[in-house]
């Protein structure tokens, strides 16, 4: 299994910050696992995993409104 499919399952649901999920990406993933290319899109994914939408749905209804 490659490298990039572990750091995968590894950050899922994890809510990580783009910042940390580039740096261990960066140190963990070979780089014959992914097109250099694709890498900006490739962290958005993974960001994405690590903080579903559901997640970001619940912070929205529970955050109080903003004040004018």
């Amino acid at each position: 299994m490659s490298s990039y499919i572990n750091f995968a399952k590894a950050v899922k649901v994890q809510r990580f910050t783009r910042e940390i999920i580039a740096r261990w990406f960066n140190k963990l993933v070979e780089r014959d696992d992914y097109d250099r290319g694709d890498k900006r899109s490739i962290l958005a994914r993974l960001t994405e995993l690590s903080n579903p939408i559901e997640d970001n749905d619940k912070q929205a209804q529970t955050a109080s409104p903003l004040q004018d």
